[in-house]
């Protein structure tokens, strides 16, 4: 839904972090069915454990989404 008012209002873009190989072709496959590809992108990154604050949380691995040269942090 938000790539395609990316597509209607002519400006910005998706990035879709998935952590499952199965739903990440899956909405890679939704995504081209609706021709939004040029709105969107979905990059596979496992979740793996992150130290914050001394505390441990799932998030998905940042080595992962640092390969898509296409984000701008």
């Amino acid at each position: 839904m938000l790539a395609r008012c990316c597509q209607m209002n002519g400006v910005g873009h998706l990035y879709s972090l998935e952590n499952g190989a199965d739903y990440a072709e899956k909405s890679r496959s939704e995504i081209a069915r609706y021709e939004l590809s040029e709105y969107a992108d979905v990059i596979d990154a496992p979740l793996e454990t992150s130290d914050v604050g001394g505390d441990p949380y799932q998030w998905y691995a940042q080595a992962d989404i640092l390969k898509h040269q296409s984000i701008c942090w």
